[in-house]
């Protein structure tokens, strides 16, 4: 009896991803801005059908824990550039996007950081009084706005989104998008490039969960929690 009360007051624990990105490219270079937004619940045995039903009718509680962290990458003829930023607000509206190709530079709409911003190399800075200058407007980002010669697609994993598969010819090289959605279990993106005479090369594997997961996948998921 005693066990059985105890076993009701163990946490289950549930991962809830939702991902997302856009591939930018123009005759020379590509982006790839992936975007995972992840929550997680702690929620007690006795309670968890309330909680599972709540979620189901659409009434989400407020996780127990969340990042969003932000893939960005490079692809040049000369090599890959990639970098993890942990962004500075988790807030799903103050989250960069609208990114924009421009002056041959990507700028986007972050408004954590107060708006229009541009890619630096690793992460992104305000823009500066002079870089404002010309756009139609920093809090609405448009095609108006893009330098000629680019094209954009995007991509998701998870619920709402549709799994797609594709392929953008740069320069010398190829690369390959596979986004795989997933109801429950588990999503994935699968980035590739591939150069003339060379063999495939996979530069990025995200999977993605929707579901109940052990302590310590749970615990991994979110060790970068600050």
């Amino acid at each position: 009896m005693c066990g059985c009360r105890a076993c009701c007051k163990l946490p289950i624990y549930v991962i809830l991803d939702r991902g997302g990105g856009i591939a930018l490219w123009s005759a020379n270079e590509a982006y790839l801005f992936i975007g995972i937004d992840r929550i997680g619940h702690r929620v007690n045995a006795l309670r968890f059908p309330w909680f599972f039903t709540k979620n189901f009718l659409g009434a989400i509680e407020d996780p127990d824990d969340r990042i969003y962290p932000l893939h960005v990458t490079r692809v040049t003829s000369s090599g890959i550039e990639y970098h993890v930023l942990e962004l500075v607000s988790r807030e799903p509206g103050d989250l960069p996007g609208q990114f924009t190709p421009r002056n041959g530079r990507i700028y986007a709409n972050y408004p954590a950081l107060g708006g229009l911003c541009v890619w630096v190399g690793d992460h992104f800075e305000p823009a500066s009084p002079a870089e404002r200058q010309g756009f139609h407007g920093f809090e609405g980002l448009n095609r108006r706005d893009w330098d000629s010669g680019w094209s954009s697609r995007p991509f998701g994993t998870g619920p709402g989104s549709a799994s797609s598969a594709f392929t953008i010819q740069v320069a010398d090289f190829v690369v390959a998008v596979n986004a795989h959605a997933a109801i429950t279990g588990s999503g994935s993106i699968f980035i590739g490039v591939r150069r003339a005479g060379q063999t495939a090369e996979r530069i990025l594997d995200l999977r993605s969960r929707w579901g109940i997961v052990g302590k310590t996948e749970y615990e991994q998921a979110f060790k970068s929690r600050e």
